[in-house]
């Protein structure tokens, strides 16, 4: 998220499923819209949040055709997929993000081509199927989307991924748990963190990355090949204690009897 005070132009992909309006409020604060893609359902986020949606892609088979009629009445773009397709409503919204960044799809759409920030909020519910919820994670954190700094909001999770290095902020005490869902991960370099990395290698499945917890309001990570995957959840560092089994601790992992010392 955007740091204290700092406002960002940023492209707004809603998924679908259900959201608290005050949630989307929340993650909106500090946001400069440029541009709102809705993702079939994710379309009643965004009327929700009292934006206009500029575009909405899927194959419309979960949002209310009362509202899609209305957005296309003023002015919203609809672009209707076949049900059986070989890609999620969210991928495709996420393909348009991209596409917008690299001058591609305005014009193929006959709108004025525009300078597209590589900021995009993706917000969306943690709730539903977990494989939906699953393969979301995954998608968000492709790393075809690496020209995107994206930030996604899924409940009351946030998922960052990290292509490079990239900063984050958070409440002291807030749990991040650190995955590598793409492949292996070299180079990884943490600080800021209660357990600190220094050059270490992630692999994919392992649980060296749960449950670790932000030590001041920013913290650094950096890595040299791999994405990274970053989820922040709003717990305070008491309930870390209790869960730290696992945890990152030196580049090594805290049993439970070394938590309590």
């Amino acid at each position: 998220m955007p740091a204290e005070g700092k406002v960002l132009t940023t492209t707004v992909v809603f998924g679908g499923g259900p959201t608290p309006t005050e949630q989307i409020r929340e993650a909106l604060t500090g946001v400069d819209v440029d541009f709102v893609i809705a993702a079939d359902s994710g379309l009643a986020g965004c009327t929700a949040a009292g934006l206009h949606c500029d575009l909405v892609v899927g194959d419309m088979d979960s949002v209310a055709p009362g509202l899609l009629e209305s957005a296309r009445a003023s002015g919203t773009t609809v672009e209707r997929h076949d049900v059986d397709k070989d890609a999620t409503d969210l991928e495709i919204a996420l393909d348009r993000a991209l596409e917008r960044l690299r001058g591609v799809w305005p014009e193929q759409a006959g709108q004025r081509p525009t300078a597209a920030p590589a900021d995009l909020l993706v917000i969306g519910s943690d709730g539903g199927r977990m494989d939906h919820l699953l393969a979301s994670v995954a998608v968000i954190c492709s790393p075809r989307y690496s020209a995107l700094r994206v930030t996604a909001v899924l409940g009351d999770t946030r998922v960052f991924p990290v292509h490079g290095s990239r900063e984050l902020s958070a409440p002291v005490g807030a749990i991040a748990t650190l995955l590598a869902l793409h492949g292996p991960v070299d180079g990884l370099t943490v600080s800021g963190m209660r357990w600190p990395l220094d050059r270490a290698h992630l692999e994919p499945g392992s649980t060296l990355g749960v449950s670790n917890v932000f030590k001041d309001p920013r913290a650094e990570f950096s890595l040299t090949t791999g994405v990274l995957t970053v989820l922040v959840a709003g717990e305070d560092s008491s309930a870390a204690d209790r869960r730290t089994e696992g945890s990152i601790r030196n580049g090594g992992t805290a049993t439970h009897e070394e938590s309590e010392q």
